[in-house]
């Protein structure tokens, strides 16, 4: 891998920063170069990722995958071109997905100052949940549990009615203070604490500290309770409404239950538009905070 100071940034159509990667994957070996030139052309870019693949040549396998990525400030890394010419068509889909997560696994080099505080996000965090779990599992606190004397952490008992709990706690503190505070929650076998969790402008590589630290403490799932600006259909701008979201998450990174509340200002003040409702179940999955699963670890 070349130097740091090699990888160049560049800013998509949408004002987002990013860097270029020539991604070259056999079987399940990833090689990564830095790719963004002033001047270049498509020519050149093809003469540049050929060269990259001579040294492969002499490799039997025909699962080989070529193309260009793309790793966001955000954190996210998404496929830019595919030299279909030298990509096998079969293992094509999975080696682009080895590209990107190998990809996303080089933020911190790029972007260290992310990097320091995400890993310091996920040893205070793993460190105040194991601290918890550690209480929790002395049998004499969770007699005092049982007889009421200490208030129980979050259980997954039913998910949908937690969910709606914690939000109608959020909103009173939301009409209140006209501003609200981000929550998560890790769910072990000792329940969970919900605990501030701001999400920054690079939000999926929050979201990938997040799965870290789900996976580290063998989190059941994670509950999440964030607001957000809702906007118009067609033209994308904000339509002066506001949301309260609360999710519960699965290891696979699907979405098992979740709430909404919607809100309107007027004159200064906010008032509830749509009270809270709770979906138990979905199908849906979000895109925040990835799988953390044992079974979603391979590719």
């Amino acid at each position: 891998m070349n130097e740091v100071a090699k990888f160049m940034i560049a800013t998509d159509d949408d004002g987002e920063e990013y860097t270029s990667l020539i991604a070259l994957v056999i079987e399940r070996n990833v090689e990564l170069t830095p790719f963004f030139c002033d001047g270049d052309t498509p020519t050149s870019i093809t003469n540049r990722a050929e060269a990259f693949l001579g040294r492969f040549e002499s490799h039997p396998s025909d699962r080989k995958y070529l193309g260009i990525v793309r790793l966001y400030r955000t954190g996210e890394a998404k496929a830019d071109s595919t030299l279909e010419a030298i990509t096998s068509s079969v293992f094509g889909p999975r080696c682009q997905k080895l590209a990107l997560q190998t990809a996303e696994a080089l933020y911190d080099q790029i972007w260290p100052v992310v990097g320091e505080f995400s890993e310091q996000f996920v040893r205070d965090t793993v460190l105040a949940i194991r601290s918890r779990d550690s209480v929790n599992r002395n049998s004499r606190v969770q007699e005092a549990v049982e007889r009421g004397a200490i208030g129980p952490w979050i259980q997954s008992t039913s998910m949908g009615e937690l969910l709606r709990k914690l939000l109608f706690e959020e909103e009173k503190q939301l009409l209140a203070n006209r501003a609200m505070t981000q929550k998560i929650g890790f769910l072990t076998n000792y329940g969970a604490a919900m605990m501030v969790a701001y999400v920054p402008y690079e939000k999926y590589r929050w979201g990938r500290a997040v799965a870290e630290i789900a996976r580290k403490v063998n989190a059941l799932e994670i509950v999440q309770i964030t607001g957000g600006f809702l906007r118009d259909a067609e033209s994308g701008e904000r339509n002066g409404q506001e949301c309260l979201w609360g999710l519960v998450i699965k290891p696979d990174g699907s979405i098992k239950a979740s709430a909404q509340g919607v809100y309107a200002r007027e004159n200064g003040e906010l008032r509830v538009s749509q009270e809270i409702t709770v979906a138990e179940t979905s199908v849906e999955k979000q895109f925040l905070i990835p799988a953390w699963g044992a079974d979603n670890e391979s590719a």
